[in-house]
């Protein structure tokens, strides 16, 4: 039976091979591919990009009666996750909660939604938006493009698919869109910030943005990523020449 040689196979012949392969719930393979797609790591035949279904979802959740997945925006405040009842306990709302720029999806784009975006990928449909699993389950990837995705994940072969003689191919990284680069950089920014460390200049900012786009499966040159971290928004984030990180923590002399 084993390895199938096919050229594509759908999500939801991979999860069923993989999984036994692993001996776990294909439902949890099914979750792995789906966060891998909606975070821009593998890409499938169906011609739907992830902005594109994330609007579709806005648009349904919007206008269905129970909404399965929250949508916030900052125009509307969202429902209290707990609720005290009257006997004193607390009724919990499990629903995930996805913040998304607007109301209006004509406004979104990927970089304004790569954190709706990244909140999806943590939300397998199986468990919070089932009427789509079936959709999901039968996009189509290539050999080549699961097996690059193994590569760059670091994940152990499997053994289910045969693999092609150019390996070479499956460890190609794909060139990263400007939206995925512009939210590298901006998250170069917030760990240093996060970690009290200076603002890296504009050679560390894109050597660091680099490795972060290689965990996971892209690449962008150097000089792409110094022409967005000119943009004011990091910039501004940029220390002074003559400032240091000890003298902004001292504050102006008196």
């Amino acid at each position: 039976m084993f390895p199938v040689s096919e050229p594509e196979l759908s999500f939801a012949d991979i999860s069923e091979y993989w999984a036994a392969e692993l001996n776990i719930s294909p439902d949890r393979i099914q979750a792995l591919l789906e966060g891998a797609w909606w975070l821009g790591e593998i890409s499938d035949n169906s011609g739907i990009t992830p902005l594109k279904f994330l609007r579709q979802l806005h648009k349904r959740m919007r206008n269905s009666d129970a909404p399965t997945l929250l949508f916030i925006t900052q125009e509307n405040s969202p429902p209290a996750e707990t609720l005290e009842l009257s006997d004193g306990s607390l009724l919990v709302d499990p629903r995930p909660r996805v913040f998304v720029p607007s109301a209006n999806t004509d406004t979104w784009s990927e970089a304004s939604c790569m954190g709706a975006l990244r909140a999806m990928a943590q939300t397998p449909s199986l468990k919070h938006y089932p009427e789509c699993s079936p959709g999901f389950a039968a996009r189509k990837i290539t050999r080549d493009e699961f097996f690059r995705w193994i590569a760059v994940r670091g994940f152990k072969y499997p053994t289910f698919w045969k693999r092609t003689n150019d390996q070479a191919t499956s460890r190609q990284l794909k060139q990263a869109s400007e939206a995925m680069i512009e939210d590298e950089v901006r998250r170069v920014y917030e760990i240093a910030d996060k970690e009290g460390k200076k603002p890296p200049n504009i050679n560390e900012v894109a050597e660091l943005a680099q490795a972060c786009l290689r965990e996971i499966g892209h690449t962008a040159s150097g000089r792409q990523i110094k022409g967005i971290a000119e943009r004011p928004e990091f910039k501004a984030r940029r220390r002074r020449p003559g400032k240091t990180l000890s003298s902004e923590k001292r504050g102006p002399r008196k």
